[in-house]
């Protein structure tokens, strides 16, 4: 178990790692050399941590003789077992197991308590499931292990790093692997057991979960720490009626919120398993009946999305939205219909307002008829009819394609094109403005991405010649075309995807990683050759056989956050050599785009956004933050460039937060938007506030493959209400719900119509149409590999922006929330944006105790 986390805590970044006991056993060397070949070292070092002389004597060992750098983390977990029943139990059996964990514990403790004085990062102590469910004849044990529990909490009392894990049965490594008993153990017990990997996982939740909290007050140094701040349990099934017997602690009351109604398992036993939703829809013969089977295979499905207890039921006619779910769990329900009925729901509509019923009388009108054979003819034809007819507007198709022109054979061995489009929406507006920019850099984005573990630069360099010829977009240059007509008034831009690709994957050697960070600034400032097809850069600078910077870099007009996350996947996979289907291409889209508004499907999400901003509102003034320029003082032209501050939520506030969203029946999204919208509101005095809220803009399954320049700002008006809070979310969540359903219109096309976009980039004083932004990402995990490679850091240089108030939320599932604050430099200090910053943690801290605002 401990060669185990070691290798875990080498392979996320950890460089020393001590294993240590009375008498430890020095590991076989291919481990070691693996462990090197990763970047790491072991130091192997006998110390008897129940005897304080000898731990000391191991620490100055570590420090002088082995020259290692502070500890920084500590994993406590001895083990020794002596079970007797409590009443047979003599002192020394009871003192055998205590003196294993509790002295070591508290000498640990001792040697690391001072905050001030080489903190840990983590002191995660290893307990057993047996704490909280009880063992017979582990009286001793479970003693030894609530002591540890208690030291865990009064650490966190004192803000330093605590945490215990109560582990379960782990198969694979361990004690009952050590000593050949998981088979003895699978048949005496029903509790749940754990793979090495889920056993890693429980780590990994500990040391998050128990880190340690700067600038502790008296106030917080005195109060009781929650068990559910410090501990995190494993082992314990659903408790099934078929487990009565064999769970000691089935009939305890205290585990009752964890037992599954009987009839389940009932019913379960008599029918043998339930039907499948095509098996349903087999046998309907009404158009009602398919509608009643989708919407209850649909809520099944949602019982597991939005976390609904088995004995309470799903609403199927209340919206999505009001129950909380968000845009991972749109996208889950799209996916179902894809995969599950082979039809397509646009993720917005989820979004928007729909409800399970809704959904399901929607996918019904869209099945194919050999889903549904036994339903007459005619009923299949007036309910997709009827669909067809009141749901136009929400089409994927939006009307009939622009036809694109294919080059003939001349043509392509002339200039290498084998396709030409005109560039959506959203490239074109940019593409215009790109001569009255102040600084070309403006439109750059480049992300830097650190790996620790073996990469082969030749496999890389050929998964991204694979990725290149796969997708359109990463070979497609931007021109002005002649025109093709006489109503054509002069050149157009557009797309003009090539044959071949033009550029491919930079591999360079450098001396250290500061070489290399200094390469990624270069890269930053590079000019791309957009007429060429020159709109991407990948390079890999490499300092040692297991130290990498992967450098992603591309042109506003070819990419965006989503391309990004896209790209590093499909390299891994390509890397591994996985087989992947035809990509979805970028130049559809545009397509799309285009035929959407020449055939009047967005003039009623125009007319919405025309009428949002009639009258238009006045700018957002200048917020009263220390460095802020006077507000009486004439604003120059905006700089593009940005001051940034970020920070970490403590895992205590982000729980309080989801907590407080359900709560609300909301999304942890809308909760921090109806906090910054809040924040914005008290600051600047005004009740109303636009804010451009960041959206991927890919609102279909295949959308999220796609890679290329998707991402759009919706323009909200968001009111804060004076109340409570509670009345400020509820406009919010209307507010994201209307601009949901008419998001399909880029945000410098409402710009346009609304006379915004005449003034030059170069001299306007503030960003038309809003001046605050909230980019909220979800998922966006700042981890994964490539081969043997790792992300273990994620340095990002992305396109600067006119806006005054920037607040980015990234809530990455194996991270606490991100809150990253920009202030426009033209106005605001530097330490302007810490102070914002500070203001919003400290009114989220409020808001998720249930503060007003």
């Amino acid at each position: 178990m401990g060669r185990s986390i070691a290798t875990w805590i080498v392979k996320h970044g950890g460089r020393h790692v001590v294993l240590s006991s009375r008498n430890p056993e020095t590991p076989e060397a291919g481990w070691l050399e693996d462990i090197e070949r990763l970047g790491g070292k072991i130091t192997v070092l006998a110390m008897d941590a129940s005897k304080s002389e000898s731990v000391d004597a191991g620490l100055v060992t570590l420090r002088d003789v082995h020259n290692l750098p502070p500890v920084g983390g500590v994993a406590y977990g001895p083990l020794v077992l002596k079970d007797a029943l409590l009443n047979n139990m003599d002192l020394a059996t009871m003192d055998m197991v205590l003196k294993s964990k509790v002295p070591g514990a508290k000498i640990f403790h001792d040697r690391f308590c001072d905050p001030n004085k080489d903190p840990l990062d983590f002191f995660v102590m290893f307990s057993s499931a047996a704490l909280f469910g009880g063992n017979p004849g582990q009286t001793n044990y479970t003693a030894a292990n609530a002591y540890l529990q208690a030291l865990g909490q009064y650490r966190r009392s004192k803000g330093l790093a605590a945490s215990t894990i109560h582990i379960g049965a782990v198969m694979g490594i361990g004690y009952l692997t050590r000593n050949s008993r998981e088979a003895e153990f699978q048949e005496k017990s029903d509790v749940d057991t754990l793979g090495e990997a889920e056993f890693l996982t429980l780590f990994a939740e500990a040391v998050v979960s128990g880190r340690r909290v700067d600038g502790v007050d008296g106030v917080h140094a005195k109060r009781v720490i929650d068990m559910s701040e410090t501990e995190i349990a494993s082992g314990i099934p659903a408790l099934e009626s078929r487990h009565k017997e064999t769970i000691k602690f089935y009939h305890d009351p205290r585990f009752g919120n964890l037992k599954t109604p009987e009839t389940r398992g009932d019913a379960a036993d008599a029918g043998g398993g339930k039907i499948t939703i095509k098996e349903m829809l087999a046998t309907a013969t009404t158009m009602e009946q398919v509608r009643a089977a989708i919407s209850e295979s649909l809520s099944d499905k949602m019982r597991g999305v939005l976390h609904i207890p088995p004995e309470e039921s799903v609403n199927a006619a209340a919206p999505l939205l009001d129950q909380g779910i968000d845009s991972l769990g749109a996208i889950t329900v799209a996916s179902w219909f894809s995969k599950q009925l082979l039809v397509e729901i646009p993720i917005l509509r989820v979004l928007s307002g729909a409800s399970i019923d809704d959904l399901a009388a929607e996918g019904a009108s869209r099945l194919s008829p050999t889903a549904i054979p036994l339903v007459a003819d005619a009923q299949v034809s007036q309910d997709s009819s009827t669909a067809s007819l009141s749901d136009n507007s929400s089409s994927d198709d939006g009307g009939a394609s622009t036809p694109l022109s294919t080059p003939d054979e001349a043509e392509k061995r002339v200039d290498g094109v084998v396709r030409k489009a005109p560039m959506s929406l959203i490239q074109q507006y940019s593409y215009t403005r790109q001569a009255s920019l102040p600084d070309v850099t403006i439109s750059h984005n480049t992300i830097g991405v650190m790996m620790e573990g073996s990469l082969s630069t030749d496999k890389l360099a050929q998964a991204v010649t694979a990725a290149i010829n796969r997708h359109e977009t990463l070979r497609t240059a931007f021109r002005l075309s002649e025109p093709e007509s006489e109503s054509e008034s002069g050149p157009t831009p557009q797309l003009h995807v090539l044959s071949a690709p033009t550029w491919g994957l930079r591999a360079v050697s450098v001396a250290s990683r500061a070489e290399a960070e200094a390469e990624l600034a270069k890269l930053q400032k590079e000019p791309y050759e957009l007429e060429s097809g020159e709109t991407f850069k990948i390079a890999v600078f490499t300092w040692s056989p297991t130290s990498h910077l992967l450098v992603l870099a591309y042109h506003r007009l070819a990419g965006d956050g989503s391309t990004t996350e896209n790209l590093v996947a499909e390299l891994s996979q390509l890397y591994s050599g996985a087989a992947l289907p035809p990509a979805p291409q970028y130049t559809d889209f545009a397509v799309k785009q285009r035929t959407l508004l020449s055939s009047g499907a967005m003039d009623a999400s125009i007319a919405y956004w025309t009428s949002l901003y009639t009258p238009l509102p006045a700018p957002l003034p200048l917020l009263p933050l220390p460095g802020a320029q006077s507000a009486a003082a004439a604003r120059g032209p905006v700089s593009w460039d940005q001051h940034t501050a970020m920070s970490r939520l403590s895992a205590v506030l982000a729980f309080r937060i989801k907590e407080r969203t359900k709560k609300l029946r909301t999304t942890p999204m809308t909760f921090y938007l109806a906090a910054y919208a809040a924040l914005l509101s008290d600051l600047s005095k005004q009740e109303r506030v636009s804010v451009g809220l960041a959206d991927t803009n890919r609102s279909s399954v295949a959308d999220l493959s796609t890679m290329g320049y998707f991402a759009n700002l919706l323009p909200l008006r968001l009111t804060s209400s004076s109340d409570t809070f509670t009345t400020t979310i509820e406009s919010t969540k209307e507010a994201v719900r209307q601009a949901m359903s008419h998001s399909v219109v880029p945000h410098d096309l409402i710009s346009s119509r609304l006379g915004l976009d005449g003034v030059s980039p170069k001299d306007m004083t503030h960003a038309p149409l809003f001046q605050a932004v909230f980019d909220y990402r979800q998922g966006a995990a700042e981890s994964g590999a490539i081969g043997g490679a790792s992300i273990v850091e994620v340095l990002a240089s992305r396109e600067r922006t006119p806006y005054d108030v920037v607040l980015e939320m990234s809530d990455d599932p194996t991270k606490d929330p991100l809150v990253t604050v920009k202030l426009q430099s033209s106005v605001y200090s530097e330490g302007d944006a810490e102070v914002f910053l500070g203001k919003y943690v400290e009114l989220l801290t409020g808001l998720s105790k249930g503060e007003t605002v």
